[in-house]
């Protein structure tokens, strides 16, 4: 199966305390790639990065967790986005970003891109994010709807999650209208009810469910916290919650993880409700140590 990530990479300060940081890597699409990786799956990760040592630092990690880079763009002079994490009481985080000049904004720009383009459209599974789409103009934004119009047209699965920041978009009607092109478009849609409610004023996940459902028509996964998630497939309909509850250490790229979990699931034959299972119990692992991506656990 030919997989394909788009998305960005940055790096990822996190543990700050006595004006020193871990320094690692992150992104949400990013973090994904890495957990279908290690779940076996060998994703191609498509981005742009610098010529900058950072870059190059990136890149040999990604490539040392199996990730495929084989339409990671370079981008002379650039260098990647960075952001920092803050970790309140609850374990639940929250980002700084330094990432207005990253590399991967000029993807679309660089001379290399169609032949990027044209290998992500043989996608037999394509994933992005409304991150994905906020880091890009209207134009190129349309260009990857072009791209998910004709994934789906041979047959192969976009799945898409919502993933809602506020600060990486200009106004909150234009997010809307991105996602919402961009759900109608996808076979498989995750997103949380925390990211619904602050795009749609919605906070239940059932009645998301099936607002998505309309959209999307195909697998809809709603994540809620330390509730599990609540998903819709064909006429299948329900909850499945974690198996035990965890005091989280860092949120950081848990719904990253379960989506990487349920679509490894899914590829693997497992029914939905299996893979949201999976998901949880992924996710579940990842809350249990500092920054998006920790060390390697049993899966």
């Amino acid at each position: 199966m030919s997989i394909f990530v788009l998305g960005e990479g940055m790096l990822e300060l996190a543990a700050i305390e006595d004006g020193s940081a871990r320094v690692a890597y992150g992104g949400d699409a990013l973090n994904t790639a890495v957990h279908l990786a290690r779940l076996g799956a060998a994703p191609q990760f498509v981005t742009a990065l610098g010529d900058d040592p950072y870059s190059d630092w990136l890149a040999g990690k990604w490539r040392a967790e199996g990730v495929g880079l084989d339409h990671c763009l370079r981008i002379h002079g650039g260098k990647p986005g960075i952001y920092a994490i803050s970790i309140g009481d609850d374990g639940e985080r929250s980002f700084t970003y330094w990432r207005n000049d990253s590399a991967a904004r000029a993807f679309f720009s660089h001379p290399m891109a169609e032949s990027a383009i044209a290998a992500m459209m043989g996608a037999s599974l394509l994933y992005l994010t409304g991150i994905t789409l906020s880091i890009f103009d209207v134009a190129h934004r349309e260009r990857i709807f072009e791209i998910m119009d004709f994934v789906r047209s041979r047959g192969g699965e976009v799945a898409f999650d919502v993933n809602y920041r506020p600060k990486g978009w200009l106004r909150a009607d234009d997010a809307r209208s991105a996602i919402r092109s961009a759900l109608e478009r996808s076979s498989i849609a995750f997103s949380s009810v925390e990211d619904w409610a602050l795009l749609f004023e919605t906070s239940d996940a059932e009645g998301i469910a099936t607002l998505v459902k309309k959209a999307a028509g195909g697998e809809v996964i709603v994540k809620d916290g330390v509730r599990g998630c609540f998903f819709a497939a064909g006429e299948d309909r329900g909850w499945v919650a974690p198996k035990e509850r965890c005091a989280p250490v860092d949120t950081t790229g848990a719904g990253d993880s379960f989506n990487a979990a349920y679509l490894a699931a899914r590829i693997a034959g497992r029914s939905p409700q299996e893979a949201c299972a999976t998901g949880n119990s992924l996710a579940a692992k990842t809350i249990m140590h500092t920054g998006a991506i920790g060390a390697r656990v049993a899966h």
